[in-house]
């Protein structure tokens, strides 16, 4: 019998040998896990980034069955009878619903993965009113009646019209067409107290947009390269 209990204590671990495996294991997790981190959010730039080159294509195939004019999404022209917000996060549901019924485009197309307060949601998605729908993207295209220098929007340095394309054959000031969501409203933010809305983020940090560009290539943008670009009273647009 003592040689059996002594061949049991033999086999087994004792607490010391226990407690110094899960601090090995802590710590190999700890090393880790940032990577892994750093890998899914690379997975999901990769994913926003083809969600905006399907919203760059839809644009165009929309342009190529209207005299090469960039479809009016915020409906600054009045096209689509409703959607008073000149927000470039601010969609018309019909021009949505349009672009969903002849062009492809889905709804996730709309919204970034990596985006943390999740916006792709039903209450974004069809705004109360039936009239407006918010994304997780922002489109400047066809709306210079909304963005124009001598509107309610303030640029960051003096601009010429047109400020945006109306058309991709135009030779805009501002080159930019859509952008990942980069915004700050006042005090108060989707991410909180003067927070920036951002799609991606390290930690509490904004690292970087993916946007394109009116030549229709896109490029992620670092965070330290973006500045505020346009004001609306307390909206503070970033690019």
């Amino acid at each position: 019998m003592p040689c059996e209990r002594a061949a049991n204590q033999e086999n087994g671990f004792t607490i010391i040998e226990l407690m110094v495996t899960i601090s090995i294991l802590v710590i190999l997790v700890s090393i880790l896990l940032p990577s892994l981190t750093k890998s899914r959010e690379s997975a999901r730039r990769i994913k926003c980034t083809a969600h905006l080159r399907t919203l760059q294509q839809v644009t165009v195939d929309y342009s190529l069955h209207h005299k090469g004019n960039l479809p009016d999404l915020h409906n600054a022209s009045g096209e689509w009878a409703d959607n008073g917000s000149t927000s470039p996060y601010w969609y018309s549901v019909v021009a949505r619903d349009m672009l969903l019924q002849q062009y492809g485009l889905s709804r996730a197309d709309c919204y970034c993965p990596s985006n943390q307060e999740g916006w792709n949601r039903d209450d974004f998605w069809d705004w109360p009113g039936g009239k407006s729908s918010v994304w997780g993207y922002m489109y400047f295209g066809a709306a210079e009646e909304n963005y124009n220098r001598t509107g309610a929007w303030t640029f960051s340095e003096p601009v010429t019209d047109p400020v945006f394309s109306e058309k991709y054959a135009d030779d805009p000031h501002l080159k930019v067409v859509s952008t990942d969501l980069n915004r700050e409203l006042g005090a108060w933010s989707w991410f909180g107290t003067n927070r920036v809305g951002s799609n991606h983020f390290n930690g509490d940090n904004p690292v970087g947009s993916n946007e394109v560009f009116a030549d229709g290539h896109v490029e992620w943008v670092p965070w330290a390269s973006m500045d505020v670009r346009m004001t609306d009273g307390t909206l503070l647009i970033y690019w």
